[in-house]
């Protein structure tokens, strides 16, 4: 999916937010489509390993505990923006083990680059700014 933005029309890859530059994949060649940044892999990990009691609801643990599929795959992902937030999703390959999950632009921002905090930050008040009714 592209994405452009409303104040210069050019186009917008939501991934040059968490990463400087897009890896070139032979799996799936296409800068929309990345496995996560290790900092956010070292987090999602974290939470796979917790119990679901430790998990804020069973849905977002079936969201990460996925049994019988290689946890340390790092899977190849792609950003969609939703009207709240971004759903990062892996691209499926036919086994069954693809995962998803959504941040809001708060949540997402410890993982950002200079360029993705400011476009997060912008998003934030867009957000707002529809909830509001403005």
């Amino acid at each position: 999916m592209r994405y452009f933005s409303l104040a210069t029309g050019e186009a917008v890859n939501p991934w040059t937010w968490f990463i400087t530059l897009p890896q070139k994949q032979d799996k799936y060649d296409t800068p929309y489509s990345n496995p996560l940044p290790q900092i956010m892999r070292d987090k999602f990990e974290q939470e796979m390993a917790e119990t679901p009691e430790d998990i804020a609801s069973q849905e977002a643990a079936e969201d990460i505990n996925f049994p019988g599929c290689d946890d340390l795959d790092p899977g190849y992902y792609q950003i969609s923006l939703k009207q709240n937030g971004l759903q990062f999703w892996e691209r499926a390959i036919g086994d069954g083990c693809e995962r998803e999950f959504f941040l809001t632009p708060e949540a997402a921002m410890p993982y950002a680059n200079a360029e993705g905090k400011k476009a997060l930050s912008q998003f934030a008040k867009l957000i707002q700014m529809n909830q509001d009714g403005d």
